[in-house]
């Protein structure tokens, strides 16, 4: 399933399992790594807002662990950058923002902040690239890109071609020899419209959105390319300014630290700040801004509500993720009326069918919409659909389209949308299952669900197959060259009837075969997760590893309910999904035969458990290394036999701190807790001993 599609299944869901809670985990962090990272709007913010929301709220209802939420978006940001540019470490981590959507998450935010008895200012959220920019000595001197928030790339020498960016800022007027500024890099609308009609012009294609072109533009190699584009940039916040002159310091609030900076020239949202110290104020500072967003010259997608008094800010705090001190209002999205033409049925891995509604063609916030997802029977009989119906379209986040409200233009209306009684590709009986909102084909052999499986096995989530793309697979499966899993470890013997195939050729399928047999040496957990069981995601699989110590896909076909239900991290309900496949004769001679496939014994395996030198021992790790990054230190704690988890507790056995370290190190200190150093936990990484300071701590 594409992303669009995982967004709108997992927003669906009402009743979360933990499986559903880890594979949201996992699209917000693909996302981020699309957005952040590679510059792709591949959902908007608006969706992307719905899921974090949505991420939130399961975190407050589901019986989650600390360990479970330590790799949560909630509490850190995306990793890994491109390396097309020196990567810089940022003084001060460039975090996000929590969202407000309406009147009661304004609410909810002053009463949060409202303590200190508050004044708040109200700016445009610019729809561009975040920047932070360095000035020494009245000059500039470094911009870097916000990368995963705490590591950015530089780009000096494009944002240096800004036209609206001054290289000398007289800060020494103020004391101020150093000082970081955050911002937005954008592109007016107009400009973006001129842009694109040049391209045109020149025989180019046009570009897809501004933020996108923005982005992109300052990874260009050739700053001459940039120069060229109409960038500018506008600063919301002084984030640091190193005053060697008390006397001279900058006005403590924010809007007159804006207003200060804006007279010696630097752009900032000053000529747009509002200032407000109630909800019922900043609600009409909003529906004023919502009035006039279209009017706007730039591109925003809400506005940022923050504390005016920086004194306070420090005192107010901040998560791992957003400062508490300010939060960002999202804009709902646009709309439009169509009329439904028809409704088709998907068959996914699982057997579930997703109903897909199709529309007459409607454009809407630039985008031509033709198909939107139903989710299920429950959502459609809500909206009590009929075909011919005209339906209120929504893009949700400017984004995915989805259907708001339908009604009747006539007297009579069409035939009323229901699911089918058979699957569409099998013609086998649907189904539904007690609880659930969905309807699928139970039929093993079901040949859509079969190539959906077969996608899934190959797919990033699962045996990471580079080059093996779902149109790959279709084409293999229609010509009958791939039938089953193990079919796919198979495809070196038809290296001859492969090359001849229309679009591929010696080349490609050569890099295929090797990216095959590369995958014989998967780890264990990923041979589970390409399996698609439902609801067995990494971290399950990882747990019935290291729990029932498995070292076979096949051992599978051996467990009992009995000893998957003592695992701690596997409820009932997962316990039986295991059950229910390895207990099918099919699946069963799949998974020895499968088995067979994969050489286990040089298989990489951070599940399994070497020694028990940290053996039930709590660990936390905060800051960075040199000689190892946090994912591999994290590795190396499981594989010991410990538990890494997010925050520090009396519970803790140990903290792993390196440098930079934040509050977690203090905490850690003011409970005692024990806490080994950069040098002294690499010298006992490789002695593989446990020091003494561990070898009485306490456990869980």
């Amino acid at each position: 399933m594409g992303p669009l599609q995982r967004t709108n299944s997992l927003l669906a869901i009402a009743n979360p399992s933990v499986q559903d809670y880890n594979d949201l985990k996992k699209l917000i962090s693909e996302l981020n790594r699309e957005y952040y990272v590679e510059s792709k709007s591949v959902i908007n913010d608006q969706l992307y807002d719905a899921l974090f929301k949505q991420l939130i709220a399961w975190e407050e209802q589901l019986p989650l662990k600390e360990e479970q939420l330590a790799d949560s978006p909630s509490q850190k940001l995306t990793e890994n950058l491109t390396t097309s540019f020196q990567k810089v470490r940022h003084d001060h981590p460039m975090l996000s923002l929590s969202n407000a959507f309406d009147e009661y998450d304004l609410k909810r935010f002053t009463e949060e902040t409202g303590e200190q008895q508050t004044d708040y200012v109200v700016e445009p959220k610019f729809d561009g690239v975040s920047i932070a920019v360095h000035y020494a000595n009245d000059i500039f001197v470094q911009a870097v890109t916000r990368g995963n928030g705490e590591t950015g790339e530089d780009v000096t020498n494009n944002v240096k071609t800004l036209r609206n960016l001054p290289l000398h800022l007289p800060l020494s007027r103020f004391g101020i020899s150093r000082a970081e500024f955050r911002g937005e890099i954008y592109i007016r609308k107009a400009e973006f419209t001129q842009l694109n009609k040049s391209r045109l012009k020149e025989g180019l294609d046009p570009f897809q959105n501004s933020r996108n072109t923005a982005s992109g533009s300052l990874r260009l190699k050739d700053a001459q390319t940039v120069r060229s584009r109409p960038l500018e940039v506008v600063f919301f916040q002084c984030v640091h300014c190193d005053n060697q002159d008390p006397a001279k310091k900058l006005d403590k609030d924010h809007s007159k630290q804006m207003e200060i900076l804006s007279s010696i020239g630097l752009p900032t949202t000053h000529p747009y700040i509002k200032t407000s110290n109630s909800v019922e104020s900043l609600q009409e500072v909003v529906d004023n801004w919502k009035n006039k967003r279209e009017q706007f010259p730039i591109e925003i997608d809400g506005l940022v509500i923050k504390v005016n008094n920086t004194s306070l800010h420090t005192l107010i705090g901040s998560t791992g993720h957003h400062p508490k001190w300010a939060t960002a209002f999202k804009f709902t999205a646009a709309s439009v009326e169509s009329v439904l033409e028809a409704v088709d049925f998907q068959v996914g891995r699982t057997g579930v069918l997703t109903p897909v509604a199709k529309i007459q063609p409607a454009p809407l916030h630039g985008v031509i919409v033709r198909n939107i997802s139903l989710h299920n029977q429950d959502f459609i009989d809500r909206l009590n659909l009929h075909i011919g119906d005209t339906v209120l379209v929504v893009r949700a986040g400017d984004v995915i389209p989805y259907i708001k409200d339908s009604w009747s233009a006539s007297k009579g209306r069409g035939r009323r949308v229901e699911f089918p009684e058979d699957c569409p590709a099998c013609n086998s009986p649907i189904i539904r299952e007690e609880e659930s909102a969905a309807w699928l084909c139970p039929n093993a052999h079901c040949k859509a669900k079969k190539l959906e499986q077969l996608q899934y096995f190959v797919s990033k989530a699962a045996l990471d197959i580079d080059g093996f793309g779902r149109e790959i697979m279709k084409l293999f499966y229609e010509k009958g060259f791939v039938n089953s899993r193990v079919d796919i470890f198979c495809l070196h013997a038809r290296r001859e009837e492969l090359i001849v195939l229309e679009g591929l050729g010696p080349k490609s399928i050569d890099k295929l075969i090797a990216a095959i047999e590369s995958s014989r040496k998967q780890s264990l957990w990923r041979q589970i997760v390409s399996l698609g069981i439902p609801l067995v995601g990494p971290q399950t699989a990882k747990a019935i590893i290291k729990h029932l110590k498995l070292r076979t896909l096949e051992e599978l076909s051996f467990l009992t309910l009995d000893r998957l239900v003592e695992i701690h991290d596997v409820g009932e309900k997962v316990s039986q999904s295991i059950i229910d496949f390895s207990s099918d004769l099919n699946s069963s001679q799949e998974l020895k035969e499968l088995s067979a496939c994969f050489d286990n014994k040089n298989a990489s395996n951070p599940e399994s458990v070497s020694s028990e030198l940290l053996a039930s021992k709590r660990v936390v790790v905060t800051g960075s290394f040199n000689f190892a990054s946090r994912n591999e230190i994290k590795e190396f704690i499981e594989i010991h036999g410990g538990i890494v988890s997010g925050s520090v507790s009396k519970n803790t056995s140990v903290v792993f701190v390196g440098e930079k370290a934040g509050s977690k190190a203090d905490k850690a200190r003011d409970l005692g807790v024990p806490m080994l150093g950069p040098q002294e936990l690499l010298a006992w990484v490789q002695d593989n001993t446990i020091p003494p300071m561990l070898k009485n701590a306490d456990s869980e």
